[in-house]
């Protein structure tokens, strides 16, 4: 199974180079979004796309190359709702001073590829990435500095609940943990040699990690024990092998799963049953947000382009009406 993750990370972070012969602006591949408010979104993706709506979708203007950049972005965050940054292959990061009108490269000094951005306050934020890579910033973006990490394995995604506390997952069942912003990292054992691919945490006790293979899991206490969700009863397996690419949880009680196969699963009562919603999509979901506790938006493979407004009871396919900038 390792030579196999390492097969698919390879995929994603190397041979994954930038497609310059598709000829639909909109079927470029999208990796992550956030929003600044309820009607503006920012997406990223395949050869630095960057897209932006101010109107809740109605139109989208776009950016190929943002940056004068070619690398695929994996992540976007937001300091506030004027300063932003997008991070991706090859150490790229592009940061915004403008609300995402303008993007421009910001020098990492690295080589390595960068996964996950995340911001706890306008100051304080980190970036995860390939072999064991952290990075923190406290002064709002305008420096970075290496924070020691416990693992050479690739991380991929992250989640704040305030400014000491915080989790990274990624490759080979890695999840880590800190209690004093970073000043530490430490491992939690989930029991699991997938790749998890995202982590959301409500609190500093309660959250979810899911990944490959149909991985889910929750912890109620920090992390100090992790029980496997969406599991078969009659064997140590989980009941399918999709991989989960995307989490967003609205509350305790109700979050969704994106992933492979345009996938969506959807819990009620905090992940103890799953249920798979009807597919409207066969692309491959890679990022789910929600700008409040009714409206969201899901990207994915080819443009895919999902929304809701009814908390997710149902999803469709978003029609955008593209400027190209």
């Amino acid at each position: 199974m390792k030579f196999l993750l390492s097969l698919f990370l390879t995929f994603i972070f190397i041979t994954a180079a930038p497609s310059q012969s598709r000829g639909r602006l909109d079927k470029r591949t999208l990796y992550a979004l956030t929003s600044t408010d309820k009607r503006t979104i920012i997406a990223v993706g395949e050869s630095a796309t960057i897209t932006r709506t101010l109107d809740g979708g109605k139109t989208w203007r776009t950016t190929i190359h943002a940056g004068g950049a070619s690398d695929d972005l994996y992540s976007v965050a937001f300091a506030d709702s004027i300063h932003g940054w997008a991070v991706g292959r090859n150490s790229l990061v592009l940061r915004t001073k403008d609300g995402g009108i303008s993007w421009s490269r910001q020098d990492m000094k690295l080589t390595s590829s960068l996964s996950g951005i995340r911001f706890s306050d306008p100051r304080r934020g980190w970036i995860v990435g390939a072999r064991g890579i952290i990075l923190k910033t406290s002064n709002g973006g305008v420096t970075w500095k290496r924070q020691t990490s416990p693992t050479t394995t690739d991380l991929w995604a992250l989640s704040l609940t305030d400014t000491n506390h915080g989790w990274i997952v990624g490759a080979g069942g890695t999840v880590l943990k800190t209690d004093d912003g970073g000043t530490t990292w430490t491992e939690s054992n989930t029991g699991l040699t997938v790749f998890y691919y995202s982590v959301q945490f409500l609190d500093t006790s309660t959250g979810w990690i899911a990944g490959g293979y149909g991985a889910i899991l929750k912890t109620t206490d920090g992390g100090k024990s992790w029980i496997k969700q969406n599991q078969d009863p009659d064997f140590q397996f989980f009941k399918t092998n999709t991989f989960y690419y995307a989490m967003g949880f609205l509350n305790r009680m109700t979050g969704y799963l994106m992933g492979s196969r345009g996938t969506i699963m959807r819990t009620t009562d905090g992940g103890d049953n799953w249920i798979e919603e009807k597919s409207i999509s066969r692309e491959l979901l890679h990022a789910v947000h929600f700008t409040d506790d009714r409206t969201g938006w899901v990207v994915g493979s080819d443009g895919t382009i999902l929304t809701t407004t009814d908390a997710g009871s149902s999803w469709n396919v978003h029609v955008s009406h593209t400027v190209k900038k």
